[in-house]
C-alpha cells in the first residue's frame, strides 16, 4: 500500500489527474474540500476548508495545502467533486497522514556525488523515516489532543512524548470512554524534563488520567536527524557492505529502489550507529487506553 502524506514542515502540493478509461479528460467544474482531525473516525466532522484548484494541463489539477491548515493534526481527507460531459458529477476522496520530513531534499542533493532526483529522494527519505519510526515505536511529528492513561502510584507514564501540557484530570472514567472531557486543570502536576511522564509531589492514586496537550515533537530531535542521515547515506552508497544492509536494488536512472522486508522488522534500523543514538527515543511505555 502506498501511503499518501502531507508534511507540516515543507510546502504541499496535491496533483490530481482526471481520466476517462486512461485518457486525460477536461472537466466543467472542479472542487476540493479539505478536512483534518486527530482521529480517523472524526474526519468527516472536521471543519471544511476549500482548496484552490488550478488546471495545469488538460485533466491535471493541482491543489496547494496551507501548512497552517494541517499543523497540529494527524490525518486529512480531501473530498473532490468534478463534472464531466456525459458522466455528470464524479466524487472521490483522498486520505492523507500528516507528518514531518526528517531530511531536506536540498541538503541531500549536496551530500551525494550524483544528480539526485526528487523521486529517488522521496522514496529513500520515506524508507528511512519508516525504519526509524518502526524501531522507536513512535513518530516525531506533533499534534494537539487528548490521551487517556493510567498510573499505579508515583507518576503517570505517557504513551509518547508530551511537548506541553494543557490539563491533566484525575478520576475514574466510565466505560465506554466518552470523547469529550472536562477541562479541569489539576494542581501540582508537571511534565518531566524528558517529556515521557507526568509527576506530582503527592502520591497519585491508581486510576485513569485524562491528559490534554501538545503531543510529540515540535521539531525533529537532533539525534533522530543524525540517525536519518546515517541511514540515508548507507542506502545511497554503492559500497556492497552498505548495500547488503537491506537494499536489494537501486538504480537512480530508472528511479527504482527495492528494499528487503527486514528493513521494517522493528528490532533494528539496519544500522548499528543509528540504533545506538536512537535508543533514548525507543518507547517501551505501557498503560495507554
Amino acid at each position: 500500500m502506498i501511503t499518501k502524506e502531507l508534511y507540516s514542515n515543507e510546502p504541499n502540493k496535491i496533483v490530481y489527474p482526471v481520466t476517462v478509461q486512461g485518457v486525460d479528460a477536461a472537466v466543467n467544474t472542479f472542487t476540493a474540500i479539505l478536512r483534518v482531525s486527530n482521529e480517523e473516525d472524526m474526519l468527516d466532522a472536521g471543519t471544511p476548508i476549500t482548496l484552490v484548484a488550478d488546471e495545469r494541463d488538460v485533466g491535471t489539477w493541482e491543489m496547494i495545502v496551507d501548512n497552517d491548515d494541517i499543523n497540529g493534526f494527524k490525518y486529512a481527507k480531501v473530498y473532490i467533486t468534478y463534472n464531466l460531459d456525459d458522466h455528470g458529477d464524479v466524487r472521490d476522496t483522498l486520505f492523507f497522514d500528516i507528518t514531518k520530513r526528517y531530511l531536506r531534499y536540498a541538503d541531500a542533493k549536496q551530500m551525494v556525488d550524483f544528480d539526485l532526483s526528487w523521486e529517488v529522494f522521496d522514496t529513500v527519505e520515506k524508507d528511512v523515516r519508516y525504519a526509524i519510526e518502526s524501531y522507536c515505536v513512535q513518530k516525531f511529528d506533533c499534534w494537539y489532543g487528548t490521551r487517556i492513561v493510567r498510573t499505579t502510584g508515583k507518576h503517570i507514564d505517557l504513551p509518547q512524548h508530551l511537548e506541553s501540557m494543557t490539563s491533566v484530570t484525575p478520576g475514574r472514567l466510565p466505560l465506554p470512554l466518552e470523547k469529550t472531557y472536562a477541562d479541569t486543570v489539576a494542581e501540582g502536576y508537571y511534565v518531566s524534563e524528558a517529556g515521557y511522564s507526568i509527576l506530582n509531589p503527592k502520591d497519585l492514586r491508581p486510576g485513569f488520567f485524562i491528559v490534554k496537550g501538545q503531543w510529540g515533537f515540535t521539531s525533529v530531535p537532533g539525534p533522530v536527524t543524525q540517525a536519518a542521515w546515517s541511514l540515508f547515506k548507507s542506502k545511497m552508497c554503492d559500497d556492497v557492505e552498505y548495500r547488503n544492509r537491506y537494499i536489494d536494488n537501486i538504480r537512480n536512472e530508472n528511479i527504482r529502489i527495492q528494499f528487503r522486508d527486514e528493513a521494517y522488522s522493528g528490532d533494528t534500523t539496519g544500522n548499528a550507529f543509528a540504533d545506538d543514538i536512537l535508543q533514548p527515543y525507543k518507547l517501551f511505555v505501557i498503560g495507554v487506553v
